[in-house]
């Protein structure tokens, strides 16, 4: 897909809302609405539509349309989990009826189990045994808003703003901006060989949009993305964001089971196989076939180094 709005999840906020206003669409029309390409928002909709009964596609008049089912479609909410923990905590003492349905969804949900559990099969995978302390500075420096200065396995010296760590290119890397011009960069932790806390505080100037922009045109010159579509029973219960992981046009929806299809690109790796292992019997992977048959192999061969 080439449209840029796809990159996040306001286009697909964008679209519940219009959902609501009417049922039905006609395709061209929604797509000027959204402000995309007609065939990005059909690529955007079959993700869900193909394996979901909340979003159908017809063909009416010399039209193609679009029908949804406003009770089956949610507004996503892009929170991590310090910021989820902070708004369970004030939903904790809310008294007002009219927000009793939403409390419960915050208050009910087992987030904070699962994010812990996800944590712990990380520190269970030998290719993320990056130095705990290097990723704790960057963590903080992350969330005070302050510079990090690094030394380089080649002698480099840099001074960064911080903005996010995920999986690129099968490593652990650092997605920053420099401090003087504010290029961003991508610098694989495994070549940083000292870091410590920098002198700048709060001037970082690279917007979220750009940082997506910058991992998806990383992400584009390689092989390694792949469009990753699940079922996930039981959503409530489960992190549906992969720590350290950037998803790319993510899209979700609740089909009338009560079931979340999730679908965004992703770039597989243990880690990623091992957050599905934490689902369990909560998750079935629809497509790629070429992805599932290397989980199962992921899978195969962890129980063989066990036994």
């Amino acid at each position: 897909m080439s449209s840029q709005k796809l990159s996040g999840l306001e286009m697909w906020n964008e679209l519940v809302e219009l959902a609501h206003q009417a049922k039905e669409w006609p395709t061209q029309e929604l797509a000027t609405i959204l402000g995309v390409e007609i065939s990005d928002l059909k690529e955007y909709l079959s993700d869900i539509g193909r394996s979901d009964a909340s979003i159908e596609f017809f063909h009416d008049d010399g039209h193609d349309w679009v029908r949804f089912d406003p009770e089956q479609l949610h507004f996503i909410l892009p929170l991590n989990y310090q910021e989820w923990k902070a708004l369970k905590g004030i939903f904790t003492t809310v008294e007002d009826p009219q927000l009793s349905g939403l409390k419960e969804k915050l208050t009910g949900a087992r987030v904070g189990e699962s994010h812990r559990t996800s944590f712990a099969a990380v520190d269970e995978i030998h290719l993320l045994s990056v130095d705990n302390e290097v990723m704790s500075i960057i963590q903080q420096s992350i969330k005070e808003q302050t510079s990090i200065s690094l030394q380089m396995n080649h002698n480099k010296s840099l001074e960064l703003f911080a903005n996010r760590l995920i999986h690129l290119e099968g490593q652990m890397c650092l997605i920053a901006e420099d401090v003087v011009d504010h290029c961003l960069t991508a610098i694989s932790l495994s070549d940083i060989s000292e870091i410590r806390e920098g002198s700048k505080r709060g001037n970082a100037q690279a917007s979220s949009y750009e940082i997506e922009e910058f991992v998806m045109a990383i992400r584009s010159m390689g092989d390694q993305e792949t469009r990753l579509i699940l079922k996930i029973h039981e959503p409530d219960t489960v992190n549906l964001f992969p720590d350290y992981h950037f998803l790319g046009k993510p899209c979700m929806v609740k089909n009338p089971n009560g079931d979340l299809i999730w679908a965004a690109y992703v770039e597989p790796c243990a880690h990623l196989y091992e957050w599905l292992i934490g689902l369990g019997r909560r998750v079935e992977i629809l497509d790629p076939v070429s992805f599932k048959q290397d989980y199962l192999d992921y899978c195969e061969e962890k129980l063989r180094n066990i036994a």
